[in-house]
């Protein structure tokens, strides 16, 4: 399911929306979650406290939660972007863009922390290779 379309599509990138788009998601993971699936949730997340937020109530319903931190700097970001959506800030089209002209709060102890070029040095809690990785979340 794309929640993007289906359940925020009337967002945009306000700090409010960011938030209003986090809970929802969170609340569309716990009844996955609740039916038994294994839910990613792969989600740009930009203010610490609405990802303890939805962690939190995570907790509450007796849920997992893993976070997953990709460290990749703005402009491997910005190189990568199949969308075109820097190019469209640079522009000034897009106002409140994580990273560019709002800001972006690093989680403080993510579960799995993944950078560019990680699969060649395989460091352990920032690497640690599929296994490791898959310890972490099946469990």
């Amino acid at each position: 399911m794309r929640c993007a379309r289906a359940s925020t599509a009337d967002l945009g990138f306000s700090r409010d929306d960011r938030r209003e788009n986090v809970r929802r998601v969170g609340e569309v993971a716990q009844l996955f979650v609740d039916a038994g699936f294994v839910v990613l949730v792969p989600l740009i997340s930009p203010y610490r406290h609405d990802r303890d937020d939805v962690r939190r109530r995570h907790a509450e319903g007796g849920r997992r939660f893993v976070e997953v931190y990709l460290d990749v700097p703005v402009d491997v970001c910005e190189q990568r972007d199949p969308k075109g959506l820097y190019a469209r800030v640079r522009a000034g089209e897009i106002r409140n863009f994580t990273g560019i002209d709002d800001p972006y709060e690093p989680p403080l102890a993510a579960e799995i922390v993944l950078r560019p070029g990680c699969a060649r040095r395989r460091r352990r809690r920032s690497c640690g290779g599929a296994r490791h990785l898959a310890g972490l979340i099946v469990r």
